[in-house]
């Protein structure tokens, strides 16, 4: 005969669930995403279909870009929002970046997160990664007022870190 389940969950202090169940459960930490950061930025810089656009973009800067980036992604791993978002970079992003570029840079980052992290760390990076490409793609091939729409819409939701709202 099964034991029945009897609907108790237990969450007395001290008891093995009693965290709450809903939260997102993290298996990296803020210096785990730095060393990301800076392990995308090597692979990046070394690669040479993105050099010429990331001059452009990025220039001499690249300690900022970093900063920038790790930023971005406790905002939005971490649930912690708050991230200020450039528009201007976002529109020169837009200006600079074509569909391949965006496309070349999502495959490093799952590559780069799947050398730094187990799989099923891994797979936040890459919904991460899967989410920002569609985003700047969208972007990126937009026009006119549309394009402003999304531009708009893409800062505010990476200022709230609310690009993958459904972690």
């Amino acid at each position: 005969m099964r034991a029945r389940y009897s609907g108790d969950i237990p969450t007395s202090p001290g008891s093995p669930m009693s965290f709450l169940l809903s939260a997102p459960i993290r298996f990296f930490d803020e210096d785990q995403l730095e060393e990301f950061a800076e392990f995308f930025s090597d692979r990046v810089r070394r690669d040479k279909t993105l050099s010429g656009a990331l001059v452009l973009l990025i220039g001499n800067r690249w300690a900022h870009a970093e900063t920038a980036f790790t930023c971005l992604m406790k905002s939005t791993l971490l649930a912690e929002g708050g991230t200020p978002v450039d528009i201007n970079w976002l529109a020169k992003l837009a200006r600079t970046l074509s569909p391949e570029h965006i496309e070349q840079l999502s495959d490093i980052f799952v590559d780069c997160a799947f050398q730094l992290f187990p799989v099923n760390v891994a797979a936040d990076f890459v919904e991460l990664s899967s989410e920002l490409a569609i985003s700047l793609q969208a972007l990126v091939n937009a026009q006119g007022l549309e394009q402003q729409r999304r531009l708009l819409r893409l800062r505010d939701e990476l200022k709230a870190g609310a690009l993958m709202s459904s972690l």
